[in-house]
């Protein structure tokens, strides 16, 4: 039978109704699934039997869950200890177990070349992003780098765990863009590394921190990074930005010697 033959015989026949499909669970039903996140105060999950929507909670109760609309944070229902939301697409940049107390160096190595990668646009629709949040009167967490997930289908930036500040002012700068290099958690790693890969977290870092101050330029942002102190420590892009390794090494070296006393 061909294409023509099997439209008329379609034709022919009556259309029967069928009723579209809504899968209704009471909330004391729903059940976590696997672990998609992790960070400092929560895990996020999938909730089984459902592909839009995942859990974020250190307490999972959802026989408390209230309806919570919103459509700056993805809300959808809450609790106490459980936030249900809608599924943000992307890969959380630094693995779903990151911590600050992180000491892996390969796998930043690794991430610090994917961004590399990662077009322009990226950086500058996260810039409209990040302006747009502030402007709704949120802000982003810049700790946690996993509130910051790579879609790379569509090359974006999507963000997550927002919080609520009236008094956020709407502008951007180059630290909030810390968490594409890991700014709480770099010296960490740094110091925990051999020579070699010191090299490779530095310099990659410093590629990194160039591009997306390019990428800024292209947009009419100017992400100012303030001069090398000889008096104070700084936040790690500080010294990478401007070269200074030598200076970069005898910081984390010192904050090695106090984490091991």
């Amino acid at each position: 039978m061909n294409i023509l033959n099997l439209s008329a015989n379609n034709s022919a026949k009556k259309l029967k109704y069928v009723a579209p499909k809504v899968k209704v669970v009471p909330f004391k039903d729903l059940k976590l699934g696997r672990e998609i996140n992790s960070g400092i105060s929560s895990t996020v999950y999938n909730i089984k039997g459902f592909k839009s929507i995942v859990a974020r909670t250190n307490f999972f109760d959802p026989e408390n869950l209230k309806w919570d609309v919103n459509p700056i944070t993805k809300k959808i229902l809450s609790s106490s200890s459980t936030i249900i939301m809608e599924r943000v697409a992307g890969k959380p940049l630094y693995g779903k177990h990151w911590s600050v107390e992180t000491k892996s160096f390969l796998p930043r190595i690794m991430q610090l070349l994917e961004l590399l990668q990662v077009p322009d646009k990226a950086y500058t629709d996260y810039i409209d992003k990040v302006l747009n949040i502030r402007r709704n009167k949120y802000d982003i967490d810049l700790i946690n780098p996993n509130n910051i997930l790579y879609d790379k289908k569509k090359q974006e930036f999507n963000i997550i765990d927002l919080e609520k500040k009236e008094d956020v002012e709407e502008k951007v700068s180059i630290e909030d863009f810390s968490p594409f290099w890991d700014g709480e958690g770099l010296d960490i790693a740094y110091g925990q590394a051999n020579r070699l890969e010191q090299f490779y977290i530095f310099k990659l870092a410093q590629k990194l921190i160039n591009k997306i101050i390019n990428a800024a330029k292209q947009k009419g942002v100017e992400l100012k990074i303030e001069n090398v102190s000889k008096y104070y420590h700084q936040k790690p892009h500080v010294y990478i930005y401007h070269n200074d390794k030598d200076r970069f090494d005898k910081v984390t070296n010192v904050y090695k010697c106090l984490r091991n006393g």
